[in-house]
C-alpha cells in the first residue's frame, strides 16, 4: 500500500501529504495497477453528544467505504463492505463507543453531532494500535462529506492511499501519474505539481511533509540510541578487557605450567576465547530477564507498545547470537592474546611482562570516558533545549473554576474545555522530551559501567605497583601522597577524555539545536559542568583503590615480589 503525496512549487513548503480529493479516483480509473483507493479528509473538532454525555472529539475522518477492504482495522461489529456506504453513518473505535454507550450495544444507535445533526453508529472497529502514522477516535462516511470538496482539483485537502496490484513497480506507477493530472487538469497546471507514492510502511519513520496526519516519529532517533547502546556495549567489552589484564597476574602461573606441560599458544587462545564467549552467553541470559522485568517500565516511560514475543522472531534471534558472538570475541580477543604471549620461564620465575600493554589500556580508558562525557553533555543540551518551551502556569484553579461558571451561564449546551499553552508545546516536543530522558538513563549507565573499567584499571596499576608502593612508604611517603600518586594518571586521563569529547559535542549539538526556531546556548559552562563531574566521579572511583594500596603494609608489599 501507498500513500500519493506531492511536491509543489509552492514558497511555503515543498511537498505536501494531502492532494486533491478527485486525484485518487482518477488514477485508480486510468491505470489498471491500482487496486483501490481510499482517501482521508479531517472532519475537525466535533461536539458529540448522547444524552447527558457531552464531549469534544478532534481527529476523525471523513473516509471512503472501501477503507475496511483496504487497511487492517478490524471491526469488531458491522458489515465492512457497508458500514460506510451511507451518508450520516459513523464507526467508532471501541475505546469512544465504551465512552458513549458504556455496555450497551451501539449499534444502530443515535449520537449527536455539534448539537443539532445525528448519526448512526453502523460499526464498532478495535483502536488503531501503535505504532501507525495516524489514530481517530471515529470514522464519518464519504456521503456525510458536507461540501463538494472532494470534487475540487486545485485544493490538496485529501490524505490518499492506493492499494496496488501484487507485483506492481511503484515507481512505474508514479511516472504515469502526470500523465493522469495532465488529462484533467491541463499540461500547465499538471506541471506544478510532482507527485509520487510513499510505501505506507515508511511513513512513520521517514516522513515529514508539510501537513502530516500527526507528527511522525524520526528515524535519526532510532540511529542516535542504536549508536549509544552500541558506545555503551563497546564500554561494556572494555571493562572485560581492562578487568581481565587487572588479574592476568593470578592465573599467569596456570599458563606458565599448561605451556611447559606442552600446551600450544593457540589452545591457550582457544580457552580464554571461550571463557569470554561463556561469559556472553550468560550475560544473554540475564540481559533477557532483565528486558523482561524493565519492559513494563519502558513503555510506560516511552508510550510504547513493545512485546517480549518479538524478541523470538528469527531475525531478532539470529541478531542475538550474532550479537552475542561478537561481544565475545572483541571482549575475549585481547587477554586471550596477552595472555597466551606469557613465557612460561619467566612467569614460573614470578616476572610477569604486562607493562608495554598500559598504553593501550589507558586508550581505551580514555575512549570510555570520552563517550561519557559526549553523553553528559549531550543529556544537558537536550534538556535545557526542553526548558526553553516549558511554562508553567501557577495558581490557575480559581481562575479556572471562575470561568466555568461564567462560561455555564452562557453556553449552557457546550461544555467548558480549556488547555494550557505549555501543554500544547509539550506535545510538540514529544519525542525529544523521550530523547532526553532516554539520554539521561544512558549517560548514567554509560558512567557506572566506564567507572568500572577505572576501578579494575586502578585496581590493576595498584597491584603492578606494589613493591614501589611499599618502597615509598619505607621511604616516608604519606597515604595522601600515595593516594595523590595514583590519582593523578587517572585524572588526566579523564582530562584528555573531555578534550576529545568537548569539540565533538559542541558540533553534534550545535547540528541539532538548529532544527529548532529558539534554541538554548551552548554555554561553556555545560562543558566545564561534564567535565568535572565526570572527573569527581572517577577521583571517587580511583580514590578506594588508592587508599587501600596507600594503607597497606610496606612489609607486605615488599615480600609481594
Amino acid at each position: 500500500m501507498y500513500r500519493l503525496v506531492t511536491g509543489t512549487q509552492s514558497t511555503a513548503y515543498e511537498a505536501i501529504a494531502k492532494v486533491a480529493g478527485p486525484w485518487g479516483p482518477a488514477v485508480q480509473a486510468d491505470l489498471p495497477e491500482v487496486e483501490q483507493t481510499v482517501r482521508f479528509r479531517f472532519a475537525g473538532q466535533t461536539l458529540v453528544g448522547r444524552g447527558e454525555a457531552r464531549f469534544y472529539e478532534s481527529g476523525a475522518f471523513y473516509t471512503d467505504p472501501a477503507v475496511f477492504q483496504v487497511f487492517s482495522f478490524p471491526l469488531l461489529q458491522g458489515d465492512p463492505r457497508t458500514a460506510l456506504a451511507a451518508p450520516n453513518s459513523v464507526v467508532l473505535t471501541a475505546s469512544v463507543a465504551r465512552k458513549y454507550f458504556g455496555d450497551d450495544d451501539p449499534l444502530g444507535q443515535a449520537l449527536t453531532f455539534d448539537g443539532e445533526q445525528d448519526v448512526t453508529v453502523t460499526g464498532v472497529m478495535a483502536d488503531v494500535p501503535a505504532p501507525s502514522h495516524f489514530t481517530f477516535p471515529f470514522l464519518l462516511s464519504r456521503a456525510s462529506e458536507p461540501d463538494s470538496l472532494q470534487y475540487d482539483w486545485g485544493r490538496t485537502q485529501y490524505y490518499t492511499y492506493l492499494l496496488l496490484a501484487p507485483g506492481t513497480n511503484p515507481d512505474a506507477v508514479t511516472a504515469k501519474i502526470p500523465a493522469v493530472l495532465a488529462k484533467h487538469l491541463g499540461a500547465e497546471e499538471a506541471a506544478v505539481y510532482a507527485p509520487r507514492l510513499q510505501a505506507v510502511a515508511d511513513i512513520h519513520l521517514h516522513s515529514n511533509l508539510f501537513r502530516e496526519m500527526a507528527a511522525n516519529a524520526d528515524i535519526t532517533y532510532v540511529y542516535l540510541f542504536i549508536a549509544v547502546a552500541f558506545f555503551i556495549l563497546l564500554i561494556a567489552c572494555i571493562n572485560f578487557m581492562n578487568l581481565a589484564t587487572a588479574r592476568s597476574a593470578r592465573r599467569a602461573k596456570e599458563v606458565g605450567v599448561r605451556k611447559a606441560a606442552g600446551a600450544g599458544r593457540s589452545a591457550l587462545v582457544r580457552q580464554f576465547l571461550g571463557e569470554s564467549l561463556l561469559m556472553s552467553l550468560l550475560a544473554l541470559v540475564m540481559a533477557l530477564d532483565l528486558v523482561s522485568m524493565l519492559l513494563p517500565a519502558f513503555n510506560t516511560l516511552t508510550g510504547k507498545t513493545l512485546e517480549m514475543s518479538r524478541l523470538l522472531a528469527p531475525a531478532f534471534t539470529l541478531g542475538l547470537a550474532g550479537l552475542t558472538l561478537f561481544v565475545g570475541v572483541v571482549s575475549g580477543s585481547y587477554p586471550a592474546f596477552v595472555l597466551a604471549s606469557y613465557r612460561p620461564m619467566e612467569v614460573l620465575k614470578g616476572r610477569v611482562q604486562g607493562r608495554g600493554h598500559a598504553g593501550l589500556r589507558k586508550g581505551l580508558v580514555v575512549f570510555q570516558f570520552a563517550v561519557s562525557v559526549f553523553l553528559i553533555i549531550a543529556a544537558v543540551v537536550v534538556q535545557g533545549q526542553l526548558r526553553t518551551v516549558r511554562i508553567r502556569p501557577e495558581r490557575m484553579d480559581e481562575t479556572l473554576a471562575a470561568l466555568e461558571t461564567t462560561w455555564a451561564q452562557f453556553e449552557p449546551d457546550h461544555p467548558f474545555t480549556y488547555s494550557f499553552l505549555d501543554e500544547q508545546f509539550a506535545r510538540l516536543y514529544l519525542a525529544e522530551r523521550g530523547v532526553g530522558t532516554l539520554l539521561g538513563y544512558a549517560t548514567i549507565l554509560a558512567i557506572f559501567i566506564a567507572c568500572l573499567g577505572l576501578f579494575g584499571l586502578a585496581s590493576f596499576t595498584a597491584e603492578q605497583r606494589t613493591k614501589e608502593l611499599g618502597i615509598r612508604k619505607v621511604l616516608g611517603a604519606t597515604v595522601g601522597q600515595i593516594v595523590l600518586l595514583l590519582s593523578k594518571d587517572f585524572a588526566r586521563l579523564v582530562v584528555l577524555a573531555l578534550v576529545v569529547a568537548a569539540p565533538v559535542a559542541y558540533f553534534a549539538m550545535e547540528a541539532w539545536l538548529a532544527g529548532f526556531a529558539y534554541h538554548a546556548a551552548l554555554s561553556a559552562w555545560i562543558f566545564i559542568t561534564a567535565g568535572g563531574a565526570a572527573l569527581l566521579v572517577a577521583l571517587l572511583t580511583v580514590s578506594y583503590q588508592a587508599i587501600r594500596a596507600a594503607l597497606a603494609d610496606p612489609v607486605k608489599s615488599l615480600r609481594y615480589e
